[in-house]
C-alpha cells in the first residue's frame, strides 16, 4: 500500500480509538463492545503506524527516531491510561478524559513536528 492510504487508515483509526475511549467513558451500554472496539482500534493503529514507518523507510528492527519512541510511549500510555481509567476511577470520567486527550494532542504534535 501507498503512504497515502497507511496515514489516511492510521489517522481514521486514531479517530474511532479516541471516539471509543470517550464512549466507554461517558456511554452506559455497551460498554463490552466498545472495550472490544477500543482494543481493536489500537491493534489497527499500530499496524498501520509500523506501515508508515516502512514507507518512510525506518527499519522495525533498526534504531527508531526519538520522535517515534516517544510516539509509541504515549500510544502506550493513552491506551493504558484510557482502560485503567475507565475500570478503576469512574466517578471522575472528566479528569480521566481530559488527561486522555491531553495525551492524545502531545501525541498529534510530537507526529506533526517530528
Amino acid at each position: 500500500m501507498s503512504y497515502e492510504t497507511y496515514k489516511i487508515l492510521h489517522l481514521i483509526f486514531v479517530v474511532l480509538f479516541v471516539a471509543s475511549t470517550v464512549s466507554l467513558l461517558y456511554g452506559s451500554e455497551n460498554k463490552r463492545l466498545c472495550k472490544i472496539f477500543n482494543g481493536i482500534f489500537t491493534f489497527l493503529i499500530l499496524v498501520a503506524g509500523l506501515g508508515l514507518m516502512a514507507r518512510i523507510g525506518i527499519s522495525h528492527t533498526g534504531s527508531w527516531p526519538t520522535w517515534i519512541k516517544i510516539k509509541m510511549i504515549l500510544w502506550i500510555l493513552a491506551a493504558l491510561g484510557s482502560a485503567l481509567g475507565v475500570r478503576r476511577f469512574p466517578q471522575h470520567r472528566h479528569t480521566v478524559a481530559g488527561l486522555f486527550l491531553g495525551v492524545v494532542s502531545l501525541n498529534i504534535v510530537v507526529a506533526v513536528l517530528k
